[in-house]
Parts: C-alpha cells; sequence; structure tokens
C-alpha cells in the first residue's frame, strides 16, 4: 500500500471479529513498525505487552484489580472485544548517554502508536487505538512494573483483529487544513 493511501484511507476501527485471531508474524510486523518511530537521543521509549486468546483474562484482571464485580465484567467485555490488545507505555528516562524532557518521550511512543495503527491497515486489518480511565489502573501499573516517579505512562491499548465485514466501515470527513494551518511566506 502506498504511504499516502495509507494515511488517508486509515480509520480507527473496532468493528472486529473478536474470535478470529491474528497471526503472530503480523503482529510483529506492527510492533516493528513502531519502532521506527522518531525519538529523541534515540531512547526508544516505547513498549508494549500483547495479550490475546486467554491472555487478555490477564489484562482484564489487572485493570478491575480491587474493584467490583460490575467493574471487573466491564472490564472483561471491554479487553475481549478485539483478538489482540496491545497495552503501549513510555518508558520514560531510560537513555543511555542523555534523556529527553519526559513529553518527548510520551510524545514519541504516541509516533510510535501512530506507526503501528498505519502498519495494522497496510496489513489489511483492522485497530482502533483507546485510552481512558484504564490507562491508570493501579493493578495495570503494578503487571507492567511501570515507574510513575519517572513519568512513565500508559499511553493506550491497540485493539487489532480483522474487520467485521457485515459492518460498514468507518467514515471520517476530510480534514479541515486551511482552518487549522498557518502560512508565513518569506518574501
Amino acid at each position: 500500500m502506498e504511504l499516502f493511501d495509507a494515511i488517508t484511507t486509515r480509520r480507527s476501527d473496532g468493528q472486529v471479529i473478536a474470535d478470529k485471531p491474528v497471526e503472530k508474524a503480523l503482529i510483529e510486523k506492527i510492533l516493528l513498525a513502531g519502532g521506527w518511530a522518531p525519538n529523541h537521543h534515540r531512547t526508544e521509549p516505547w513498549r508494549f505487552a500483547i495479550f490475546r486468546g486467554e491472555g487478555r483474562i490477564k489484562l482484564a484482571e489487572a485493570l478491575a484489580k480491587g474493584e467490583d464485580d460490575e467493574k471487573k465484567e466491564f472490564a472483561l467485555k471491554k479487553v475481549m472485544r478485539a483478538p489482540v490488545v496491545i497495552t503501549v507505555w513510555a518508558a520514560v528516562g531510560r537513555g543511555a548517554f542523555k534523556n529527553p524532557p519526559v513529553w518527548e518521550d510520551h510524545a514519541a511512543v504516541a509516533a510510535a502508536c501512530q506507526n503501528m495503527m498505519l502498519a495494522t491497515h497496510a496489513l489489511g486489518l483492522a485497530g482502533i487505538w483507546r485510552s481512558g480511565s484504564f490507562t491508570e489502573a493501579q493493578g495495570l501499573h503494578e503487571l507492567l512494573e511501570l515507574d510513575a516517579t519517572k513519568g512513565d505512562r500508559v499511553m493506550g491499548f491497540l485493539y487489532i483483529g480483522h474487520h467485521n465485514p457485515d459492518l460498514p466501515e468507518p467514515l471520517r470527513p476530510e480534514p479541515k487544513m486551511a482552518e487549522r494551518t498557518l502560512w508565513f511566506n518569506a518574501k
């Protein structure tokens, strides 16, 4: 798939077939795309945890640790809606020689997520990047061994699977770039 076609046709698509597995080789290609994201001082701050099959239950348990049964059921429903859930976090301040500000590592991980979503689309899969209150779940932080004192942060969950052909492709309007761009031209 040509780059600009991938960018303009990619959609956040959570309408996947929950019980149709995604090949490990495809997941590895998606992860590698994330690893090619730009990052200051080559700190490679991205970290990934892949939950698939019954492994998704471990994620649900971490998300709902210490919560009531309703929250546990909600967490399980969330993680089981796609065959692959990649939890993405920023492990900041781990550069070998020098470290950028924390926000730059967070931005690098966001760039990794965009690369991964583009790779997902280019491989003929569907995916959506979700965040929300579950990124702050203490049980998840414990499972991933995050160090909040350094600025580690869960950046979200990438839900990946095969698009459900019985549902329409998600639509997205053309971006209004003229309204969001300032031009300063040299004379």
